[in-house]
């Protein structure tokens, strides 16, 4: 993850991939000291410890992919009934 992410990051943001993996590590530190358990709850299971770098965004990419996935199932369920409520009031 240093050789490749926080390079281009540090790119992205006019910075030192140094200063990318310091903020990063505050983060984590910040997360577990003030709410760690909305993070275990974002993780899906219990933490017994603080994560690595690593794994804090993992945990964060997993739940953000989640959540797009169940946001889309609702807009595809709210659709579905668009479609049925819109069938139902042309046989009436």
């Amino acid at each position: 993850m240093t050789k490749e992410i926080y390079p281009e990051v540090a790119r992205a943001c006019g910075c030192s991939w140094m200063a990318v993996e310091r903020s990063l590590r505050t983060s984590v530190d910040i997360v577990w000291r003030t709410n760690a358990p909305l993070l275990a709850q974002m993780a899906r299971y219990p933490l017994q410890r603080k994560h690595s770098a690593g794994q804090f965004i993992e945990i964060l990419a997993v739940y953000i992919l989640r959540e797009m996935e169940a946001e889309k199932s609702q807009d595809r369920d709210a659709a579905a009934e668009g479609e049925m409520n819109g069938r139902n009031a042309s046989k009436k």
